[in-house]
């Protein structure tokens, strides 16, 4: 599960990882990550903290921590002092290795003469910070049993082919960026590396060209960016799939896409059931007016009072922090092996169509209650969005 050794062993000659103009497969890979993975096995620790940016060391010592069992604690690279602080102190960390780097701030690994084990389904892979609706951030648990799941659901809609190459444009930080590369080691498939700069619609399109990318993870707004940087432009022969998600994307930008032939597959997900819930079939090019997609297999949602809720094996583990939330009171998941039974609100507004097509309205929490009726911003954005003069919206209650 999640191994770069087996991944090296059943596929020596397979390209894992491509960086510039250089291609490494997974052998290379892991020649490269083995002696990391012997450090980190004899360094008795069980939580450490990558400062993740999208660059080859830090991919290296997350695969390293995959392989040993080590959780991955996720800090964002463009944190400041005060909510990187808060997060090395919610996560109890004494160990914090930065971007670019192998080796933890202030010294080496530490050493132990503790037998090393190997990790099992339920053991927490990563934590992974997410602010929700509250702006509090929130150390989200996932096991790897959830993160393999995920990226089985994954592969039901996609599949693989023997060519697949997935961009890593999105922050490794997130779940959107760290399930590219937990999906592509599960499938043992490459991830392409796009460099930690500024998102330069021309220089990725180069990218994706030079690099023969079949597949893309965006959220509305690259796209958006991507198609008013050139009207002209045409998406590379080599996509097969561009994933729009992570945020609610604009009714008229999914069409203007379509219209210019890109090959959209609206998602939805959450980093608390390790990112997709439910994605558009890779099948099915038409999709209902607003609906996101379908529940990916092994993915159960249900709808109450409005409500997205969510169950599965993708589901985390519970969050780092208290047990109960601190905005709704309701009762996290504190049995990692009794989780997949249990059903989790996202708080998400939504609805289910008589199809299985889940349609995403916003958060509960920004609906504008006025007039006794209860309007959804992100619904009036859409029509605004709609006129073609519009470009970008924001809807608020005063």
């Amino acid at each position: 599960m999640l191994s770069l050794h087996d991944a090296s062993i059943q596929h020596p000659n397979r390209v894992a990882l491509v960086v510039g103009e250089a291609e490494l497969t997974y052998r290379q890979l892991w020649e490269q990550v083995a002696p990391i993975v012997d450090r980190l096995r004899r360094s008795g620790l069980s939580r450490v903290g990558l400062v993740a940016g999208r660059d080859l060391s830090t991919l290296r010592l997350l695969y390293a921590l995959l392989e040993t069992g080590i959780c991955a604690v996720l800090l964002h690279p463009k944190w400041g002092r005060t909510e990187r602080d808060a997060a090395t102190r919610m996560a109890k960390l004494d160990y914090i290795v930065d971007t670019g780097a192998t080796d933890p701030m202030g010294g080496p690994w530490p050493t132990t003469d503790e037998k090393w084990q190997a990790p099992s389904p339920e053991d927490i892979a990563a934590v992974v910070f997410t602010s929700g609706s509250t702006g509090r951030p929130r150390g989200v648990r996932l096991s790897r049993r959830a993160l393999m799941a995920a990226a089985h659901a994954s592969e039901a809609n996609l599949s693989w082919r023997d060519d697949d190459r997935w961009l890593l444009s999105i922050p490794l930080a997130h779940i959107g960026g760290l399930s590219i590369v937990t999906r592509c080691l599960a499938g043992q498939r490459a991830v392409v590396l796009q460099p930690e700069n500024r998102f330069e619609p021309g220089e990725l399109i180069e990218l994706v060209e030079a690099t023969s990318t079949t597949l893309w993870s965006l959220v509305p707004t690259m796209l958006t960016r991507l198609l008013r940087a050139r009207p002209e432009l045409t998406p590379p022969q080599s996509l097969r799939a561009v994933l729009v998600g992570g945020a609610t994307a604009p009714t008229a930008l999914i069409r203007e896409a379509r219209e210019r032939r890109w090959p959209i597959l609206t998602t939805y997900g959450l980093t608390e059931a390790s990112a997709q819930v439910a994605t558009q079939p890779a099948d099915q090019r038409e999709a209902p007016p607003g609906a996101v997609g379908l529940p990916l297999p092994g993915v159960e949602v249900r709808v109450i009072d409005g409500e997205v809720q969510v169950r599965g094996a993708t589901l985390f583990s519970g969050y780092l922090t208290d047990t109960r939330s601190p905005d709704t009171k309701q009762p996290l998941l504190e049995q990692p092996t009794r989780s997949t039974l249990r059903w989790f609100g996202t708080d998400d507004a939504g609805s289910l169509g008589p199809d299985g097509w889940l349609t995403v309205v916003g958060r509960r929490g920004h609906v504008i209650r006025t007039g006794g009726e209860q309007v959804h911003p992100a619904e009036v954005e859409d029509l605004l969005l709609a006129s073609g003069e519009i470009t970008h919206a924001c809807v608020f209650g005063v």
